[in-house]
């Protein structure tokens, strides 16, 4: 299928045709790694690359309607163990029979589940596939063998490449592609409660044990008898497939510790710009974090960053220049970070100033575009 493959791509190359790129997603709701793809389809130049994107029903396709890409519905794609396997092995055929029918010429798996599938396939029909890891997970024995069959494997973090050579993936088949933000629609503006008295911190993203909302909720505690003025935003919403039931368990916290007043939920929002521009600060306790795409999201707009020292995070942050770092499950070391930028706007200002440069100049959705479209074009030359 190479062979044949190669023929088809020198053919379109001939006739100018556009080259058929196929991106599998596993779920179908829209999370981070959905964003980003929709982010990369509402930018791929398709003068040179033609995406269709096999997804479950949902949020995800329905977005892909909105933008006119073309979408195949398939079912929701487990990740691969061996309890799991039966249900990963009756999949595969009717993925396996889509690739004979759309003849892509290279798969793009968005996210760590569809890459395991995705390295199957290409073990199968020799067709060159890029599997996309976003997130730090123990990959088991057979998801380390799917995973080292892509051709490529595209990482968006350094954090996340160590891991991966962790689990025994060659480093020569790794490649390090930073999340972008879009710096038109994430551009500093001027809060509509620009005259405000009160500080406004906000966490931003799924709501779940990892994201560590407790220790910013036992920080916002100590804080509240010194700066009453304080607000705390949450914004998101737990997954409904999570089983940790975490939202109960915060709400539980706030009423026992009598904090009702000082925050505000906001559920799930898609005008993350507007959110943020009503921050003051943007925090992010998370446990673990492969990158932490909310917070160029935040620097972007010139928001100073409170996070901890985990994963991607401090390859984004400059500590005690854009923002600061904590070290994770420390709720004292949280709330002196707070303190330190509710007693002084001038460093908030400053921070956030210095942090939209530092994206500028690593974080834009435009060099995110240029380097994954690169490796696209590598892969499809290097074909023989």
């Amino acid at each position: 299928m190479i062979k044949s493959n190669m023929l088809m791509i020198n053919d379109k190359r001939k006739k100018g045709e556009p080259c058929k790129i196929l991106y599998l997603n596993h779920a179908a709701y829209i999370g981070g790694a959905e964003v980003a793809l929709l982010n990369l389809l509402a930018y791929l130049n398709q003068s040179r690359f033609q995406p269709v994107v096999l997804a479950p029903e949902g949020q995800l396709a329905e977005k892909l309607k909105e933008i006119e890409v073309r979408w195949i519905p398939i079912p929701r794609l487990a990740g691969l163990n061996r309890y799991t396997l039966p249900g990963f092995l009756r999949v595969l055929p009717s993925l396996r029979s889509v690739l004979f029918e759309e003849k892509p010429d290279l798969v793009h798996a968005n996210t760590n589940f569809s890459s395991e599938y995705a390295g199957v396939l290409s073990r199968l029909l020799s067709v060159p596939t890029i599997g996309h890891i976003r997130d730090i997970e123990p990959l088991g024995r057979m998801g380390r063998w799917t995973i080292r069959q892509n051709t490529r494997l595209i990482v968006i973090s350094e954090a996340v490449k160590q891991y991966l050579i962790r689990e025994h993936v060659p480093e020569h088949q790794i490649v390090r592609v930073y999340d972008g933000v879009d710096l038109h629609q994430y551009q500093p503006r001027q809060s509509p409660f620009n005259e405000k008295s009160e500080v406004i911190i906000g966490i931003v993203g799924q709501i779940g044990e990892r994201k560590g909302h407790k220790y910013l909720l036992e920080a916002l505690s100590a804080l509240v008898p010194s700066y009453p003025q304080i607000q705390l935003w949450i914004v998101g919403k737990e997954p409904e497939q999570n089983q940790e039931h975490y939202t109960e368990q915060l709400e539980r916290y706030i009423k026992e510790a009598h904090l009702e007043p000082y925050v505000t939920w906001w559920g799930f929002r898609t005008d993350i710009p507007d959110i943020l521009s009503q921050l003051d600060i943007l925090a992010l306790p998370s446990l673990q974090e492969p990158f932490g795409k909310i917070v160029i999201e935040a620097m972007a707009m010139e928001k100073p960053v409170v996070a901890t020292t985990v994963g991607g995070v401090p390859e984004i942050v400059v500590d005690g220049k854009t923002g600061l770092l904590v070290p994770p499950q420390d709720a004292r070391a949280l709330r002196q970070a707070l303190e330190r930028l509710l007693l002084n706007r001038e460093t908030r200002i400053a921070m956030g100033i210095a942090g939209r440069k530092r994206v500028e100049h690593l974080f834009s959705l435009d060099q995110n575009m240029q380097h994954t479209q690169q490796i696209y074009a590598e892969i499809l030359r290097d074909i023989k």
